[in-house]
Protein backbone atom coordinates (compact mmCIF):
# COMPACT_ATOMS: atom_id res chain seq x y z
CA UNK A 1 0.00 0.00 0.00
CA UNK A 2 1.03 3.54 -0.68
CA UNK A 3 2.60 5.52 2.14
CA UNK A 4 0.38 8.82 2.95
CA UNK A 5 2.19 12.44 3.80
CA UNK A 6 0.05 14.45 5.46
CA UNK A 7 -3.08 13.27 4.20
CA UNK A 8 -2.58 15.14 0.96
CA UNK A 9 0.49 12.81 -1.19
CA UNK A 10 0.83 9.15 -1.56
CA UNK A 11 3.81 7.92 -2.18
CA UNK A 12 4.14 4.10 -3.47
CA UNK A 13 7.58 2.28 -4.45
CA UNK A 14 8.21 -0.92 -6.43
CA UNK A 15 10.86 -3.18 -6.80
CA UNK A 16 11.16 -5.23 -9.37
CA UNK A 17 8.36 -4.50 -10.02
CA UNK A 18 6.84 -5.70 -6.82
CA UNK A 19 5.27 -2.86 -4.33
CA UNK A 20 6.84 -2.29 -1.21
CA UNK A 21 4.45 -2.91 1.54
CA UNK A 22 4.69 1.24 3.28
CA UNK A 23 2.66 0.75 6.36
CA UNK A 24 3.16 1.84 10.26
CA UNK A 25 5.75 -0.91 10.95
CA UNK A 26 7.59 -0.84 7.31
CA UNK A 27 8.64 3.41 7.61
CA UNK A 28 9.91 5.11 4.73
CA UNK A 29 12.32 7.67 6.63
CA UNK A 30 13.42 10.01 3.22
CA UNK A 31 12.91 10.04 -0.37
CA UNK A 32 14.93 11.95 -2.71
CA UNK A 33 14.64 12.51 -6.21
CA UNK A 34 16.76 15.15 -7.73
CA UNK A 35 18.07 16.18 -11.47
CA UNK A 36 20.39 19.30 -12.57
CA UNK A 37 21.51 20.16 -16.12
CA UNK A 38 24.66 19.12 -14.58
CA UNK A 39 23.82 15.40 -13.96
CA UNK A 40 23.86 13.02 -16.69
CA UNK A 41 19.95 11.46 -15.73
CA UNK A 42 17.88 12.10 -12.65
CA UNK A 43 18.64 10.18 -9.31
CA UNK A 44 16.86 8.57 -6.67
CA UNK A 45 17.63 7.78 -3.31
CA UNK A 46 15.72 6.17 -0.37
CA UNK A 47 15.73 4.52 2.76
CA UNK A 48 13.74 1.63 4.33
CA UNK A 49 12.97 0.15 8.07
CA UNK A 50 12.48 -3.32 6.96
CA UNK A 51 10.59 -4.96 9.95
CA UNK A 52 8.82 -7.34 7.69
CA UNK A 53 11.78 -8.01 5.82
CA UNK A 54 10.75 -8.00 2.44
CA UNK A 55 14.26 -6.67 1.12
CA UNK A 56 16.29 -8.88 3.51
CA UNK A 57 15.90 -12.74 1.65
CA UNK A 58 17.06 -10.94 -1.58
CA UNK A 59 18.01 -7.77 -1.70
CA UNK A 60 17.77 -5.83 -5.27
CA UNK A 61 20.31 -6.71 -8.22
CA UNK A 62 22.19 -3.94 -9.71
CA UNK A 63 20.12 -2.57 -12.57
CA UNK A 64 16.95 -3.77 -11.07
CA UNK A 65 13.64 -1.67 -11.87
CA UNK A 66 12.73 0.89 -9.47
CA UNK A 67 9.49 3.10 -10.01
CA UNK A 68 8.28 5.42 -7.58
CA UNK A 69 4.76 6.85 -7.85
CA UNK A 70 3.68 10.17 -6.41
CA UNK A 71 0.37 11.34 -5.97
CA UNK A 72 -1.09 14.83 -4.95
CA UNK A 73 -4.36 15.19 -3.17
CA UNK A 74 -6.99 15.73 -6.03
CA UNK A 75 -3.90 15.86 -8.81
CA UNK A 76 -2.65 13.00 -11.43
CA UNK A 77 -0.09 10.25 -10.01
CA UNK A 78 3.30 11.22 -11.06
CA UNK A 79 5.35 7.88 -12.26
CA UNK A 80 9.18 7.78 -11.95
CA UNK A 81 10.95 5.35 -13.40
CA UNK A 82 14.58 4.25 -12.02
CA UNK A 83 17.38 1.65 -12.22
CA UNK A 84 19.03 0.75 -9.04
CA UNK A 85 22.69 1.59 -8.67
CA UNK A 86 23.95 1.15 -5.36
CA UNK A 87 22.60 0.25 -1.94
CA UNK A 88 23.61 -0.51 1.94
CA UNK A 89 22.10 -2.70 4.31
CA UNK A 90 22.88 -1.40 8.61
CA UNK A 91 21.41 -3.39 11.62
CA UNK A 92 19.68 -0.81 13.72
CA UNK A 93 18.68 -3.13 16.72
CA UNK A 94 15.16 -3.87 15.99
CA UNK A 95 15.63 -4.38 11.82
CA UNK A 96 17.92 -3.78 8.89
CA UNK A 97 17.70 -0.56 7.34
CA UNK A 98 17.96 -0.12 3.76
CA UNK A 99 19.29 2.78 1.67
CA UNK A 100 19.30 2.47 -1.81
CA UNK A 101 19.96 4.61 -4.92
CA UNK A 102 19.45 4.57 -8.74
CA UNK A 103 19.63 6.36 -11.70
CA UNK A 104 16.83 7.35 -14.14
CA UNK A 105 15.37 4.20 -16.34
CA UNK A 106 17.90 4.44 -19.73
CA UNK A 107 20.57 2.15 -19.10
CA UNK A 108 21.77 2.29 -22.69
CA UNK A 109 22.21 6.24 -22.07
CA UNK A 110 23.99 5.50 -18.71
CA UNK A 111 26.45 2.85 -20.02
CA UNK A 112 25.79 1.76 -23.46
CA UNK A 113 28.77 3.10 -25.89
CA UNK A 114 28.55 3.79 -29.70
CA UNK A 115 30.48 3.54 -32.59
CA UNK A 116 27.57 4.80 -35.23
CA UNK A 117 28.29 8.57 -36.34
CA UNK A 118 25.44 9.92 -37.40
CA UNK A 119 24.92 13.03 -39.64
CA UNK A 120 22.83 16.05 -38.83
CA UNK A 121 22.94 19.12 -35.92
CA UNK A 122 23.61 18.44 -32.54
CA UNK A 123 19.68 18.95 -32.59
CA UNK A 124 18.76 16.10 -34.88
CA UNK A 125 21.45 14.05 -33.03
CA UNK A 126 20.21 14.36 -29.87
CA UNK A 127 17.01 13.88 -31.04
CA UNK A 128 18.42 10.34 -32.23
CA UNK A 129 20.03 9.75 -29.31
CA UNK A 130 17.23 10.00 -27.03
CA UNK A 131 15.36 7.38 -29.50
CA UNK A 132 17.95 4.95 -28.94
CA UNK A 133 18.18 5.47 -25.48
CA UNK A 134 14.52 5.45 -24.32
CA UNK A 135 14.57 9.08 -23.52
CA UNK A 136 11.94 11.53 -24.93
CA UNK A 137 13.26 14.96 -26.48
CA UNK A 138 12.81 18.40 -26.49
CA UNK A 139 15.10 20.08 -28.47
CA UNK A 140 16.01 23.94 -30.30
CA UNK A 141 16.87 24.82 -33.94
CA UNK A 142 20.79 24.55 -34.08
CA UNK A 143 22.97 25.82 -37.12
CA UNK A 144 26.17 23.28 -37.00
CA UNK A 145 25.36 20.54 -39.11
CA UNK A 146 28.07 17.86 -39.33
CA UNK A 147 29.18 14.11 -38.83
CA UNK A 148 29.24 13.73 -35.07
CA UNK A 149 31.72 11.19 -34.08
CA UNK A 150 31.05 9.23 -31.10
CA UNK A 151 34.52 7.62 -30.65
CA UNK A 152 33.25 4.74 -28.51
CA UNK A 153 31.73 6.72 -25.71
CA UNK A 154 28.95 6.40 -23.61
CA UNK A 155 25.95 7.98 -24.82
CA UNK A 156 25.59 10.15 -21.83
CA UNK A 157 29.46 11.55 -22.39
CA UNK A 158 28.41 11.41 -26.23
CA UNK A 159 25.65 13.40 -25.53
CA UNK A 160 27.69 15.97 -23.29
CA UNK A 161 30.43 16.95 -25.56
CA UNK A 162 28.16 17.09 -29.12
CA UNK A 163 26.53 19.92 -25.79
CA UNK A 164 29.35 21.57 -25.41
CA UNK A 165 29.76 22.15 -29.82
CA UNK A 166 26.63 22.97 -30.38
CA UNK A 167 26.02 26.08 -32.05
CA UNK A 168 22.50 28.35 -32.79
CA UNK A 169 24.56 31.48 -32.81
CA UNK A 170 27.51 34.04 -32.00
CA UNK A 171 24.90 34.67 -28.28
CA UNK A 172 23.72 31.32 -28.17
CA UNK A 173 24.60 29.36 -24.59
CA UNK A 174 23.28 25.91 -25.31
CA UNK A 175 22.73 23.71 -22.24
CA UNK A 176 21.38 19.99 -21.87
CA UNK A 177 19.79 18.30 -18.84
CA UNK A 178 17.37 15.36 -18.94
CA UNK A 179 14.44 16.50 -16.43
CA UNK A 180 12.29 14.65 -14.01
CA UNK A 181 9.81 13.31 -16.67
CA UNK A 182 12.42 11.63 -18.72
CA UNK A 183 13.12 14.08 -21.66
CA UNK A 184 16.43 14.74 -22.64
CA UNK A 185 15.63 18.83 -23.05
CA UNK A 186 18.26 21.05 -25.02
CA UNK A 187 17.85 25.02 -24.67
CA UNK A 188 19.54 27.86 -25.12
CA UNK A 189 20.17 29.83 -22.05
CA UNK A 190 20.34 33.37 -24.07
CA UNK A 191 17.39 32.91 -25.46
CA UNK A 192 14.02 31.44 -23.50
CA UNK A 193 10.86 32.22 -23.53
CA UNK A 194 9.11 35.17 -21.02
CA UNK A 195 8.09 33.21 -17.63
CA UNK A 196 5.04 31.89 -17.16
CA UNK A 197 5.67 30.84 -13.60
CA UNK A 198 5.59 33.34 -10.74
CA UNK A 199 7.20 31.80 -7.07
CA UNK A 200 6.45 34.30 -4.22
CA UNK A 201 8.80 33.86 -0.93
CA UNK A 202 7.76 33.79 3.00
CA UNK A 203 4.02 34.64 1.90
CA UNK A 204 0.66 33.06 0.14
CA UNK A 205 -0.76 34.55 -3.04
CA UNK A 206 -3.17 33.08 -5.10
CA UNK A 207 -1.92 33.39 -8.50
CA UNK A 208 1.79 32.09 -7.55
CA UNK A 209 3.53 28.89 -5.94
CA UNK A 210 4.98 29.89 -2.31
CA UNK A 211 8.58 29.38 -1.37
CA UNK A 212 8.82 28.66 2.33
CA UNK A 213 12.27 29.87 2.51
CA UNK A 214 15.32 30.63 -0.46
CA UNK A 215 18.76 30.95 -0.07
CA UNK A 216 21.34 32.56 -1.63
CA UNK A 217 24.99 31.19 -3.05
CA UNK A 218 26.89 32.34 -5.51
CA UNK A 219 30.02 30.93 -7.47
CA UNK A 220 31.07 34.08 -9.59
CA UNK A 221 34.85 33.71 -7.84
CA UNK A 222 35.73 30.72 -9.52
CA UNK A 223 34.18 30.88 -12.76
CA UNK A 224 35.34 34.10 -13.29
CA UNK A 225 38.96 32.95 -12.93
CA UNK A 226 37.75 30.13 -15.03
CA UNK A 227 36.34 31.15 -17.69
CA UNK A 228 35.66 35.00 -17.14
CA UNK A 229 38.75 37.32 -17.38
CA UNK A 230 40.32 36.86 -20.22
CA UNK A 231 39.73 33.50 -21.34
CA UNK A 232 41.00 32.36 -25.05
CA UNK A 233 40.84 29.51 -27.02
CA UNK A 234 43.33 28.49 -29.43
CA UNK A 235 41.97 26.94 -32.41
CA UNK A 236 43.87 24.70 -34.73
CA UNK A 237 43.41 23.21 -38.22
CA UNK A 238 45.47 22.07 -40.79
CA UNK A 239 42.82 22.82 -43.71
CA UNK A 240 42.71 26.48 -42.82
CA UNK A 241 45.21 29.21 -44.34
CA UNK A 242 46.32 29.82 -40.92
CA UNK A 243 47.02 26.99 -38.94
CA UNK A 244 45.76 28.94 -35.44
CA UNK A 245 43.45 31.26 -34.50
CA UNK A 246 42.65 32.72 -31.20
CA UNK A 247 39.23 32.55 -30.22
CA UNK A 248 38.93 35.67 -26.76
CA UNK A 249 35.52 38.09 -27.68
CA UNK A 250 32.29 37.35 -26.33
CA UNK A 251 29.36 39.88 -26.54
CA UNK A 252 27.53 39.90 -23.18
CA UNK A 253 24.41 40.74 -22.50
CA UNK A 254 23.50 41.10 -18.72
CA UNK A 255 19.75 39.51 -17.35
CA UNK A 256 20.40 41.79 -14.59
CA UNK A 257 21.33 45.70 -13.45
CA UNK A 258 24.42 44.12 -11.62
CA UNK A 259 25.64 41.33 -12.87
CA UNK A 260 28.53 39.51 -10.87
CA UNK A 261 31.46 40.51 -13.57
CA UNK A 262 34.04 42.86 -12.40
CA UNK A 263 35.42 44.72 -15.09
CA UNK A 264 37.70 46.70 -13.70
CA UNK A 265 39.31 43.31 -12.44
CA UNK A 266 39.49 41.86 -15.68
CA UNK A 267 41.39 45.16 -17.09
CA UNK A 268 44.16 44.49 -14.32
CA UNK A 269 44.68 40.61 -15.88
CA UNK A 270 47.29 40.60 -18.77
CA UNK A 271 46.27 37.02 -19.86
CA UNK A 272 43.34 34.57 -18.70
CA UNK A 273 43.35 31.01 -18.96
CA UNK A 274 44.10 29.84 -22.33
CA UNK A 275 42.86 26.76 -23.90
CA UNK A 276 44.26 24.66 -27.11
CA UNK A 277 41.38 23.26 -29.26
CA UNK A 278 42.26 19.64 -31.12
CA UNK A 279 43.96 20.10 -34.72
CA UNK A 280 40.60 20.27 -37.24
CA UNK A 281 41.09 17.99 -39.95
CA UNK A 282 38.40 19.61 -42.25
CA UNK A 283 35.14 17.43 -40.17
CA UNK A 284 33.76 19.70 -37.81
CA UNK A 285 31.13 22.77 -38.53
CA UNK A 286 33.10 25.85 -38.90
CA UNK A 287 31.52 27.12 -35.43
CA UNK A 288 32.95 23.84 -33.78
CA UNK A 289 35.65 25.40 -31.96
CA UNK A 290 33.67 29.21 -30.94
CA UNK A 291 30.45 27.04 -29.71
CA UNK A 292 32.82 25.56 -27.14
CA UNK A 293 34.31 28.67 -26.18
CA UNK A 294 31.30 30.57 -25.93
CA UNK A 295 28.73 27.36 -24.23
CA UNK A 296 31.91 27.60 -21.30
CA UNK A 297 31.92 31.43 -20.63
CA UNK A 298 28.12 32.06 -20.93
CA UNK A 299 27.65 29.05 -18.67
CA UNK A 300 30.12 30.23 -16.20
CA UNK A 301 28.71 33.85 -16.12
CA UNK A 302 25.14 31.90 -14.73
CA UNK A 303 26.78 32.51 -11.75
CA UNK A 304 24.37 33.50 -9.19
CA UNK A 305 21.98 31.08 -7.46
CA UNK A 306 18.93 30.82 -5.49
CA UNK A 307 17.69 27.46 -4.30
CA UNK A 308 14.04 27.42 -3.56
CA UNK A 309 11.83 25.25 -1.11
CA UNK A 310 8.76 24.87 -2.43
CA UNK A 311 5.33 23.74 -0.24
CA UNK A 312 3.36 23.44 -3.43
CA UNK A 313 3.87 20.47 -6.01
CA UNK A 314 4.97 22.77 -9.05
CA UNK A 315 5.59 21.48 -12.54
CA UNK A 316 8.59 23.35 -14.02
CA UNK A 317 10.84 22.12 -16.40
CA UNK A 318 14.94 22.59 -16.65
CA UNK A 319 15.17 25.25 -18.71
CA UNK A 320 11.97 27.10 -17.81
CA UNK A 321 12.63 31.23 -16.52
CA UNK A 322 10.39 31.76 -13.94
CA UNK A 323 9.65 34.86 -12.18
CA UNK A 324 11.23 35.25 -8.33
CA UNK A 325 9.49 37.45 -5.99
CA UNK A 326 11.27 37.80 -2.29
CA UNK A 327 10.78 39.80 0.99
CA UNK A 328 13.14 41.34 3.08
CA UNK A 329 13.33 40.76 7.04
CA UNK A 330 11.18 44.09 7.16
CA UNK A 331 7.91 42.79 4.51
CA UNK A 332 9.31 44.82 1.68
CA UNK A 333 10.38 43.43 -1.71
CA UNK A 334 13.56 41.95 -1.81
CA UNK A 335 14.83 43.95 -5.20
CA UNK A 336 18.19 43.05 -5.64
CA UNK A 337 17.30 39.16 -5.45
CA UNK A 338 14.00 39.35 -6.88
CA UNK A 339 13.12 39.05 -10.56
CA UNK A 340 13.25 36.43 -13.57
CA UNK A 341 15.75 33.30 -13.14
CA UNK A 342 16.16 29.96 -15.14
CA UNK A 343 15.62 27.13 -13.67
CA UNK A 344 18.96 24.87 -13.48
CA UNK A 345 17.93 22.17 -11.04
CA UNK A 346 14.26 20.48 -9.49
CA UNK A 347 13.91 18.01 -6.10
CA UNK A 348 11.56 16.68 -4.54
CA UNK A 349 12.43 15.25 -0.88
CA UNK A 350 9.92 13.06 1.70
CA UNK A 351 11.24 12.84 5.16
CA UNK A 352 8.40 11.33 7.42
CA UNK A 353 5.30 13.41 7.33
CA UNK A 354 6.45 16.01 5.58
CA UNK A 355 6.94 16.45 1.59
CA UNK A 356 8.82 19.36 -0.41
CA UNK A 357 9.99 20.58 -3.44
CA UNK A 358 13.49 22.22 -4.32
CA UNK A 359 14.52 24.34 -7.01
CA UNK A 360 17.47 25.19 -8.19
CA UNK A 361 17.50 28.88 -10.09
CA UNK A 362 20.39 30.86 -11.32
CA UNK A 363 21.17 33.98 -13.82
CA UNK A 364 23.92 36.50 -13.61
CA UNK A 365 23.86 38.22 -10.72
CA UNK A 366 21.27 40.86 -8.99
CA UNK A 367 18.83 43.59 -9.39
CA UNK A 368 20.82 45.92 -7.22
CA UNK A 369 21.65 49.69 -9.44
CA UNK A 370 25.03 50.16 -8.82
CA UNK A 371 25.98 52.99 -7.81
Amino acid sequence: MGFLVSGQIEVSVYINDVEYPLEAINLLNWLHITTTTRHSLPTLGFQVDDVRHSIDDSGPLDGAPLRVVVKPNGKDSRTYEFRKFNSKREFIGECWRWTIFGYWDAPLYWAGASLRAIEGTANNVLQEIADTCGLRYNGTTTNDSQIWLPRNRTYRSWAKDIVSHSWASDTSCMVMGVDLDGTLRLFNANALPEPEVNIVAYTYSETALTASDVQINAASGLNNALSGYNSMRVAQSVTEDETSRSIKDLSFTPDVKSPHYNRELKAQLERGAVRFSPIDAGNVHENYERASYQNLRYQNLLSYGVDALMVDVSQVKLGDRVNLAVQTETLRQDVPNSGVYIVSGHALYVQGANYSEKLGLCRSGTNEVQR
